[in-house]
């Protein structure tokens, strides 16, 4: 067959030129690069590992490996691609290259080895890897008073071999400070910190102590790396510290059946007993101790034992209320060994800002009811309001609880001072029948424009009723019970602040001593309703003393009976702790 010249002389060019070239595409159709698997070495650690096949003849350019996060085909002179040039070579070898300092928590990793060959680029194929490691925080965050218990936990350690020089939690009031470049700029920050080498995976609890109440906070938590790297936990957790207690130096004094009040923005207790017996010969109280009470939630106050004893005798079960500036102090009884209980109806006044700031006591109007211990009080604007109580009949033997109520204005000239208003009422939490039964050992606390007197005990009979008096009407309303999960109960402790009033601790039935803690708010529904707050630190108890200053509570004092080497012991307290209320 003969061709025609035209398609002999193209056969002739091609054969040409592929003498010319064909060494070349031999070359370039041959060189391949390989990625194989990386292989971690710990934390932030990983080698990356690759080949270079078919590299006969010629040299590469350049060759090495690229990897990224946020894309899965990690090119040359691609956005946030990094690279890592190895050089050039000139024979087919494997290639690795160390890379350190990665964030382990970075997600995963994308890689492949490179090579540029003759202005070509040449890619193996991409392969990924994660470190599999997290610093997590649990959602779950244990709140007592202002102290919080934080959890996280440690992902992965174990697998890579590897350890973490510390963990732990950066907590504060800002959600967008928690990391050490920014910590010192971050509001009430807590840095809470487990030091020392952990090579192992699972929880780890952190202590938040003195927290500043009815606050959000918001935990992360941390850990860093043998090379130093910081770790953060991807999720925040936000948490409340809402009402609660906290123990603070007290007076140093044991006292039951004291009585507590404030004047001139500061606290004070006397009277009562420093031990169970409670009669002359152990001594009453007869000093006034003083309490400059503290600013923060996390300062403690002080107390001060002042010269100014009392003008009037010692006393337990006593009455003491504020008005203004000035405190009241009177009531109460005194056991006399072989001569038995004497009561009081004397009433004293307190100005702390007068004797040069030492303060002075003056008589005012006696009582006008029978004298007796156990009785209560509220105030509601310039006057206060007293009455109920017990008092021992000698002839009967028996003890009598009185349910009269009177009205003291300290503005009245001398001898004019009281008036008797409407008795407290009563009402059977067996029956529910209302009746003109007295009672003793209840609290009482006022609230706007009207006072509240709730629990006690009539003989026997311990109460949860509550009352409200409204002195426009001079009447007395009934209000919520405390709830049955509460209980009945008497020589509990009561006060208000940001318009609730709280009862406290107090004795039930069979020496039962009570250290929870009941809010009333009297804008719930038609008779208020109760809720139940963060639970007293301390040992349960009765008979405290309680006080207000600003809107913190201080409860000090009380007693209760306990099991000690299998016997019954009655102890008197001396410790002293302050509660501050949720914002309503």
């Amino acid at each position: 067959m003969c061709l025609k010249p035209k398609i002999l002389y193209l056969l002739l060019l091609l054969t040409g030129l592929w003498s010319c070239l064909g060494t070349e595409l031999d070359r370039l159709a041959f060189v391949e690069v390989l990625t194989t698997k990386p292989r971690i070495e710990g934390l932030g650690k990983v080698t990356l590992l690759g080949e270079i096949k078919g590299l006969d003849l010629g040299q590469l350019n350049e060759y090495g490996f690229l990897y990224t996060t946020l894309n899965d085909n990690p090119k040359l002179n691609v956005a946030n691609v990094q690279t890592i040039k190895l050089g050039t070579l000139s024979n087919n070898q494997p290639i690795q290259s160390p890379l350190l300092n990665l964030p382990p928590d970075g997600g995963t990793y994308y890689v492949r080895a490179y090579a540029l060959y003759e202005g070509r680029e040449i890619y193996g194929q991409v392969l990924s890897f994660s470190f599999e490691f997290a610093v997590l925080n649990e959602v779950n965050t244990f709140i007592n008073g202002n102290q919080a218990i934080v959890q996280g936990s440690i992902s992965g350690l174990s697998n890579l071999r590897d350890v973490l020089l510390e963990r732990g939690h950066i907590v504060s009031t800002d959600s967008s400070q928690l990391r050490f470049d920014t910590l010192l700029k971050a509001p009430n920050y807590r840095l809470a910190r487990k030091k020392g080498r952990v090579n192992d995976d699972g929880p780890f609890l952190d202590t938040l102590n003195d927290l500043p109440f009815n606050t959000r906070f918001y935990s992360r938590t941390y850990a860093i790396t043998a090379a130093r790297t910081i770790v953060y936990g991807k999720k925040t957790v936000a948490f409340d510290v809402r009402d609660g207690w906290r123990r603070i130096p007290g007076p140093g004094t044991s006292a039951n059946e004291a009585v507590g009040f404030n004047a001139g923005g500061r606290g004070y207790f006397s009277m009562g007993c420093p031990d169970q017996l409670c009669d002359e010969s152990t001594g009453l109280i007869m000093d006034l101790h003083t309490f400059t009470p503290p600013v923060t939630d996390t300062s403690k106050g002080a107390w001060k034992k002042g010269d100014n004893f009392l003008p009037f005798a010692a006393r337990q079960k006593g009455v003491a209320f504020s008005i203004g500036e000035q405190a009241f102090v009177g009531l109460g009884q005194i056991s006399i060994t072989g001569l038995g209980l004497d009561y009081y109806a004397g009433i004293w006044r307190f100005d702390p800002a007068s004797n040069a700031g030492q303060g002075a006591w003056t008589r005012m109007d006696n009582f006008p009811g029978v004298a007796r211990s156990g009785a209560c009080a509220f105030v509601i604007g310039s006057k206060a309001y007293v009455g109920s109580g017990e008092r021992y009949d000698e002839i009967d033997n028996d003890l009598v609880y009185f349910d009269d109520f009177y009205e003291f204005n300290p503005q009245a000239a001398r001898g004019s001072q009281w008036k008797a208003i409407a008795a407290l009422p009563f009402r059977s939490p067996s029956t529910g029948l209302t009746s003109r039964d007295g009672r003793s050992g209840a609290v009482a606390f006022a609230i706007g424009n009207n006072g509240y007197v709730a629990t006690g005990r009539f003989a026997s009979t311990l109460l949860k009723d509550c009352w409200r008096y409204n002195p426009q009407t001079n009447a007395w309303s009934l209000m919520q019970d405390l709830p049955n999960e509460a209980g009945v109960r008497y020589n509990a402790t009561g006060f208000s602040l940001r318009n609730r009033g709280f009862i406290s601790g107090g004795e039930g039935f069979n020496s039962a001593f009570y250290r929870d803690l009941w809010e009333f708010n009297p804008s719930a529904g038609l008779q208020g309703a109760w809720e139940k707050r963060a639970n007293f630190p301390g040992l349960p108890r009765s008979s405290a003393y309680a006080f207000t200053v600003g809107e913190r509570a201080f409860v000090g004092g009380g007693n209760n009976i306990l099991i000690e080497n299998n016997q019954l012991v009655s102890r008197v307290f001396n410790d002293f702790y302050t509660y501050v209320p949720r914002n309503n």
